[in-house]
């Protein structure tokens, strides 16, 4: 395996200066207001807002991932991954964790939330499940929250057509409805009691 690892390139410091950049700008996003400007400008263009988002924040396009990623990682990188294992964020962690319990604290109490059951949650990503996830989304936009309905790596994982007995009903029920929620704490106090707000008006026969 080492004898392989040393055969693949190494990224280069100009490849890795463009991932920085681009999460950086990722990182401006995360507040309401300009996440709702953004928004408002992908919309004009016409073009769907959970494909622009999940395009850019995907590490490796197209096909041919395995050949992508047969990479070593660079200088910087290695520096980075050293840094945050020795540094690593504890008191993000505990806030990110009173967070996302703040939010499932003050949204209706019959929301379905895949993963409420977990007893140690640190809320990573905030799913709910809603039957008309569009209002949802679109009610959040328009008060300015980053809500999600795509994923680039969750699915219901279907069985051959000549099996359809064994069709996964409930994980795709889910899928269909399922909404993520920005939990993280950056949001402060106010803005994710806003946010609940805005769930809690969404109309939802589900509930």
């Amino acid at each position: 395996m080492l004898k392989k690892n040393r055969g693949w390139p190494v990224q280069s410091r100009a490849e890795y200066a463009r991932r920085i950049l681009k999460f950086a700008g990722l990182q401006v996003l995360a507040h309401p207001r300009i996440y709702w400007l953004f928004a408002r400008l992908v919309s004009v263009t016409g073009r769907d807002l959970d494909g622009v988002v999940n395009g850019a924040v995907r590490g490796f396009r197209g096909a041919g991932l395995t050949q992508q990623i047969r990479s070593r990682p660079s200088a910087p990188l290695l520096a980075l991954l050293e840094r945050r294992l020795r540094r690593f964020d504890v008191e993000r962690l505990e806030a990110r964790v009173r967070a996302g319990n703040s939010l499932a604290a003050a949204l209706p109490p019959d929301l379905a939330r895949p993963g409420a059951a977990a007893q140690s949650p640190t809320h990573w990503v905030f799913p709910v499940v809603t039957r008309d996830r569009a209002a949802l989304t679109e009610d959040l936009r328009r008060a300015g929250f980053d809500a999600a309905t795509a994923t680039s790596s969750i699915a219901p994982v279907r069985p051959p057509s000549s099996r359809s007995d064994l069709r996964p009903a409930n994980a795709e029920r889910l899928m269909a409805g399922i909404v993520f929620l920005p939990a993280y704490p950056e949001l402060g106090d106010h803005e994710l009691a806003r946010l609940a707000s805005v769930v809690a008006r969404t109309p939802d026969d589900e509930r």
